[in-house]
């Protein structure tokens, strides 16, 4: 039961709002011209990024994280649409989890994953002369840990990106993965071509 609101949470990121509205290709022609969408010929962005990994629920109990554990993350952006994108991407961690375990500080093993999923673009602002422009992104995935025990997972997330028109851009955002009781900021590098 107490996964359940973090579930619905998740599923109404990506599903309620979901790109339901039909538009007319006039619509979308207009938006193109207007915010210089991706549509223009870009099919695929490469992200380089980092992660700090948290376990809330360890603030609670009588182990406490002393540090997030620091990942590096390279993912890879197929763009089905302008506003849908599919997206793999695998995060290694670089350093082990820190805790203190009865005053004494103890390392443990941060498993590399793997995910697979689903990136929506519901908002786009251009600026700076639409030189630049905001995008929000929300995204659902399923992955796994690439380990002997090999947990699955669901992970949702939410970044801002922004992006010149050259196809450099920089994202920040949040993410978490509740069967993994896990919580991390996000932030890194892309470039689309």
């Amino acid at each position: 039961m107490r996964r359940f609101p973090m579930f619905a949470f998740l599923l109404a990121l990506v599903g309620v709002p979901a790109y339901v509205a039909a538009h007319t290709a006039e619509e979308e022609d207009a938006e193109r011209q207007r915010n210089w969408t991706v549509d223009d010929g870009t099919t695929i962005e490469i992200a380089l990024g980092a992660t700090q990994l948290f376990a809330p629920d360890s603030l609670g109990s009588d182990v406490v994280n002393v540090v997030p554990t620091q990942t590096t993350m390279l993912m890879v952006e197929w763009y089905m649409h302008y506003r849908w994108h599919l997206a793999l991407w695998f995060n290694l961690p670089t350093a082990p989890s820190l805790t203190f375990e009865n005053g004494e500080l103890v390392q443990g093993y941060v498993p590399p994953a793997l995910a697979l999923g689903v990136i929506w673009v519901p908002l786009t602002v251009p600026f700076s002369q639409k030189r630049h422009r905001i995008e929000l992104h929300g995204g659902i995935f399923a992955g796994a840990t690439l380990s002997l025990t090999g947990n699955f997972f669901a992970i949702g997330a939410l970044r801002l990106y922004v992006l010149h028109e050259s196809g450099f851009g920089v994202y920040a955002g949040v993410a978490a993965a509740p069967r993994l009781d896990t919580a991390a900021m996000v932030y890194g590098i892309g470039y689309r071509f």
